[in-house]
C-alpha cells in the first residue's frame, strides 16, 4: 500500500474516533495508533468480515491457522487484541 493513502485512511480513522495517534517517546519520527473504544467494538464484526472473507474469497490473505482460531473461539481473539 502506497505511504499516502495509508496515511489518509490512518487520517480518516482517527478523525472517525477509531483511533488515537501518539507520538514516540524513543523515537520522534515514529508515530504509535491505539484503538479507541469504537474501534474496539468493531472487533467482532471485522473478524467475522475476516471468516466471510476466507469462506467466499479464494485469493483472501488471511492466515488459515488465525481464521480457525477465530471459528473456534472469537472472544479469546478479541480479548489478545485487546491485551497488546
Amino acid at each position: 500500500m502506497a505511504t499516502n493513502i495509508l496515511s489518509s485512511r490512518l487520517l480518516q480513522m482517527e478523525n472517525d474516533g477509531l483511533i488515537s495517534k501518539q507520538i514516540d517517546l524513543k523515537d520522534k519520527r515514529k508515530k504509535i495508533y491505539r484503538l479507541e473504544q469504537p474501534g474496539k467494538d468493531m472487533l467482532p464484526i471485522i473478524l467475522e468480515m475476516m471468516i466471510w472473507s476466507d469462506k467466499y474469497d479464494p485469493n483472501t490473505n488471511a492466515p488459515k491457522d488465525f481464521i480457525d482460531k477465530i471459528k473456534t473461539n472469537k472472544q479469546e481473539v478479541i480479548e489478545s487484541i485487546l491485551a497488546s
